[in-house]
């Protein structure tokens, strides 16, 4: 009984990492600012440093490919919703 609650146990954990890799991929595409926003707030060193250099790059190939105005859009149309008087 023991060895099925743990493959039980063991598949729910892989459930869990695919979905947050899932979810992390997503953000990587679609919210790279704020990457690099998070990248800003990391305390200074010379790694710190290539970490920001390399979320700037990132967020720039975004920005060029256009993922990150999609989430722009996407925002500005949940706030229209929530603007929006009955």
């Amino acid at each position: 009984m023991a060895k099925a609650h743990s493959d039980h146990t063991m598949l729910r954990v892989r459930s869990a990492l695919v979905a947050l890799l899932f979810a992390t991929l997503l953000l990587a595409l679609f919210q790279s600012n704020g990457l690099v926003s998070w990248s800003y707030d990391l305390p200074i060193s010379p790694l710190t440093e290539k970490i920001v250099a390399a979320c700037e790059t990132w967020n720039g190939w975004m920005e060029a490919l256009g993922t990150t105005t999609i989430s722009e859009n996407v925002q500005d149309w949940v706030q229209s919703l929530k603007d929006y008087e009955f």
